[in-house]
């Protein structure tokens, strides 16, 4: 989850740098934006200022407690099921598009809107395949005629 209100605009911006990382692990990554009001105030797990860390947790089966790795200033987490009431609108973001997304709310609509989104721009992405191998194909009339040119 990410908290954009708490912070400072500042930091927003500087936590930024790790969001594309984030949202190009995927071909399509969904965003959902949640209703603060929505969540259990108790189960919310907030930064706290620039040298907080999150809570160490010990994995199953590893002998020490660790960090887990988050994008300081604006990653929150929540603890236990967050309702589908708590969506406020769902966002389609586009692996390697500069951060392309598309607002595809509401929640109820949203899967066949990704769906429809995800076969678009599959399909755009191969048509931009298929030109860059066109392009650097060598281009036979012209090898044709660098064989003559060479033979005479």
């Amino acid at each position: 989850m990410f908290d954009f209100d708490t912070a400072p605009i500042e930091d927003v911006y500087w936590a930024a740098q790790h969001w594309h990382q984030f949202l190009s692990s995927y071909p399509v990554t969904v965003v959902l934006e949640l209703s603060r009001e929505a969540l259990a105030t108790d189960a919310m797990i907030e930064q706290e200022g620039p040298n907080w860390m999150p809570p160490r947790y010990q994995p199953p089966g590893n002998s020490s407690p660790h960090y887990p790795r988050w994008i300081p200033f604006v990653e929150a987490w929540h603890k236990g099921p967050i309702s589908l009431d708590a969506v406020c609108r769902v966002f389609s973001f586009r692996a390697y598009s500069g951060d392309k997304f598309e607002d595809v709310s509401p929640i109820t609509t949203a899967i066949a809107a990704i769906e429809k989104l995800a076969g678009n721009w599959a399909a755009e992405d191969e048509k931009a395949r298929s030109r860059e191998i066109s392009d650097a194909a060598p281009n036979v009339r012209g090898l044709r005629a660098m064989a003559r040119g060479r033979s005479s």
